[in-house]
C-alpha cells in the first residue's frame, strides 16, 4: 500500500465545535425516581388491578398468535395507547378480549394504522410501595450522607455520561472529516484480516455471552459463515479506513503503546467474558495483543485529535 497523504488535520479538527454540557435538574430527578423505583416493595392483593399497582399477564393478538407473558407496573405507558386502559379493572384469573387500532407510527411499519384484536388473561396482581425520598434512603444505597449528596452523585454521573457522549460525537465528526478529504485504496489483504477478526470476536461473543454452538447460531440466524462475513464488509471498510487514517496520524504525532498498557488492556478484555480463562485458551495470544494495542492506539490518537477542537 502506498503513503496515505493526509490533509491539515489539526485545521479540520479545529473546526470543530465543542457543544456545552449541561445536566437539568428533571434529569436528575428522573434517575432519583427511577432508583426510588428499583427499590419498591412488592406485595401480592387480591383487589381487581389500578393504575399504578405490577401486573403479570398473558397475551395474544390475532397477527400471530403466539401467548407471550409480561409483566409491568400499570400506567407507564408501555403497550400501544389504550392497552393498559382496557386491561385495569381485571382481577387475577379474568380473561378479556378487545381490538385497538396500531398508531401510525407503530415501530413494525406493516402493522402501523391497522386494527389488533388482544386476549390477556391477568395472571397477578402486586402493590408497588415506593419507598419515601429520605435520608435514610439515600444511605441505604451506599457511601452516601443524606439526599444532597445522593443527588449530587446522580448530577456528576450524568455529566459525565454527556461529557463522554460529546466527546465521541467530537471524535467521530473529526475523523469523518478528515476521511473525506483523505483517498486511499485499502489492501485486500488487511480487509481479509479485518474480516477474519470481526468473526473470531462474534465466534467468541456467541460462544460466552449466548452460550451457544456457532453452528446452531448460524441456523437459528438462517446464515451460512460465508453470508455473515460478507455482511462485515460494510463495517471492515469503514473500520479499515478509520485505522488506516488513524494509525498515519499516529505516526504523524509519534504515538506509543507500552507493552504494559497492552497487557493490561487484554486482561480486562478477557475478563469481560464468564470463562476468561477458556478464552485465553481459544484466543490467539499475538493476534489480541496486536488486536489490543490497535484499539489502544486508536483511542491515544482520537484524543490527541480532540485537544485540537475549539471549547
Amino acid at each position: 500500500m502506498g503513503e496515505i497523504l493526509l490533509p491539515d488535520y489539526k485545521k479540520i479538527a479545529s473546526r470543530v465545535q465543542r457543544k456545552t454540557v449541561s445536566v437539568e435538574k428533571e434529569e436528575m430527578e428522573d434517575n432519583l425516581i427511577w432508583l426510588q423505583k428499583s427499590r419498591a416493595k412488592l406485595s401480592q392483593i387480591t383487589r381487581s388491578c389500578r393504575m399504578g399497582d405490577f401486573v403479570e399477564i398473558q397475551f395474544a393478538t390475532d397477527v400471530d398468535h403466539k401467548p407471550y407473558q409480561d409483566a409491568f407496573v400499570l400506567g407507564e405507558g408501555k403497550y400501544v395507547p389504550g392497552f393498559e386502559n382496557k386491561i385495569e379493572g381485571m382481577a387475577a384469573g379474568e380473561e378479556t378480549s378487545f381490538s385497538l387500532d396500531l398508531p401510525l407510527d407503530y415501530m413494525k411499519k406493516e402493522l402501523a394504522g391497522s386494527k389488533v384484536s388482544f386476549k390477556v388473561k391477568m395472571q397477578s396482581i402486586q402493590k408497588v410501595e415506593l419507598p419515601e425520598l429520605t435520608d435514610e434512603f439515600a444511605k441505604s444505597l451506599g457511601e452516601f450522607g443524606g439526599l444532597v449528596q445522593l443527588r449530587n452523585s446522580l448530577r456528576g454521573g450524568l455529566r459525565r455520561e454527556k461529557e463522554a457522549a460529546e466527546s465521541r460525537r467530537i471524535r467521530q465528526e473529526i475523523l469523518d472529516n478528515i476521511l473525506r478529504e483523505t483517498d486511499f485504496e485499502i489492501p485486500e489483504v488487511f480487509m481479509q484480516a479485518e474480516q477474519k477478526k470481526m468473526m473470531e470476536l462474534l465466534k467468541e461473543e456467541v460462544k460466552q455471552k449466548l452460550q451457544m454452538d456457532f453452528q446452531d447460531y448460524l441456523t437459528k440466524a438462517h446464515q451460512s459463515e460465508d453470508e455473515i462475513r460478507n455482511n462485515f464488509l460494510p463495517e471492515v471498510e469503514k473500520r479499515a479506513r478509520d485505522f488506516l487514517v488513524l494509525r498515519t496520524i499516529a505516526a504523524a504525532e509519534q504515538i506509543e503503546v507500552a507493552e504494559d498498557e497492552v497487557s493490561e488492556g487484554a486482561a480486562q478484555f478477557l475478563n469481560k467474558y464468564s470463562g476468561a480463562q477458556e478464552a485465553e485458551k481459544t484466543l490467539d495470544p499475538a493476534e489480541l495483543r496486536a488486536y489490543i494495542k490497535g484499539v489502544i492506539l486508536q483511542e491515544k490518537t482520537l484524543a490527541k485529535l480532540e485537544e485540537y477542537t475549539k471549547t
